[in-house]
C-alpha cells in the first residue's frame, strides 16, 4: 500500500510540474546562492555554458522555475553599485511592461554577441528609476533574457556592462 501511495504521489506531482497551462502558477522549485564575488571576474551562470563579469560584492541567486531558470544578481552590503540585474534562461521570459507614465525607448545593442534591441523604461518626473532588458534566442523556443535597473545613472551603466558581458565559456 505504501508503494502504491508513493507511486500515485510521484505521478500527480510529476504531472503538475510538467503542466504547460498558461494558468499554471510560476512555482519556485529550488533557490540557492551560487557564488558571492570579491573582485570583477568571469563567473559561470549555474550549470549553463554561459559566464559573465560579476561585479565585486555581488552574488548570484538561482531559482529553478517550471519554464526555466532565473539568476538574480544581488548586491551585498558592501557593494559600490546600487540596483538589480539578472538573467533568465528558458521558454517563457517575463518581459516588463512600463507604467503608463514611463518613457519607453529602444536601442540597438548586443547580447551574447548577437544583435538585439534593448528596451529601456524610465520613470516620469523626478524619479530617476530606469529599467533595461533584452532577449536573444538560444535554440528551439529557449531564450536568454537579461535585465538591469537602478535609480543611479552611473550604477545603471555598470549593471548594464555586467549583464552585457555574458558570453559562452
Amino acid at each position: 500500500m505504501k508503494q502504491f501511495i508513493s507511486a500515485v504521489t510521484i505521478i500527480i506531482l510529476g504531472c503538475a510540474a510538467c503542466s504547460e497551462s498558461p494558468r499554471t502558477k510560476s512555482a519556485t522549485d529550488t533557490t540557492s546562492t551560487v557564488k558571492t564575488n570579491t573582485a570583477t571576474t568571469y563567473s559561470q551562470i549555474g550549470n549553463s555554458i554561459f559566464e559573465f563579469q560579476l561585479l565585486p560584492d555581488f552574488s548570484i541567486r538561482e531559482e529553478t522555475r517550471i519554464h526555466g531558470r532565473v539568476y538574480y544578481l544581488e548586491a551585498g552590503a558592501n557593494a559600490a553599485v546600487t540596483g538589480t540585474a539578472g538573467f533568465y534562461i528558458g521558454g517563457s521570459p517575463n518581459m516588463q511592461q512600463p507604467d503608463s507614465d514611463h518613457t519607453t525607448t529602444t536601442f540597438a545593442g548586443q547580447l551574447l554577441g548577437k544583435s538585439t534591441n534593448w528596451k529601456q523604461f524610465q520613470a516620469a518626473g523626478t524619479n530617476p528609476y530606469v529599467h533595461r532588458e533584452a532577449t536573444v534566442p538560444l535554440r528551439d523556443s529557449i531564450v536568454l533574457q537579461a535585465w538591469c535597473n537602478s535609480s543611479n545613472a552611473s550604477d545603471l551603466e555598470q549593471l548594464f556592462q555586467m549583464v552585457s558581458s555574458i558570453r559562452e565559456k
